[in-house]
């Protein structure tokens, strides 16, 4: 994340990039919406660190399904 970003806007971008919607609520929007979740800044924040960096997420190739199991499918 780069010095003049907006963490909040950033954490919002990577949610959104791993398929997590992010949405303000509250009077003074100081509150997000994450599923059934209400989240502070902070926690907003924490969640996007556990999914990665969007560039992290937007340089790595999509996962490989696993492999079938011995017995066939």
């Amino acid at each position: 994340m780069s010095d003049d970003a907006d963490p909040i806007l950033e954490a919002v971008a990577t949610l959104s990039v791993a398929g997590i919607t992010a949405t303000p609520c509250g009077d003074d929007f100081e509150r997000w919406m994450v599923g059934d979740f209400t989240l502070d800044d902070a926690t907003l924040i924490w969640l996007a660190e556990r999914h990665g960096t969007t560039e992290d997420r937007l340089e790595q190739p999509p996962a490989a399904p696993p492999p079938p199991p011995p017995w066939g499918w």
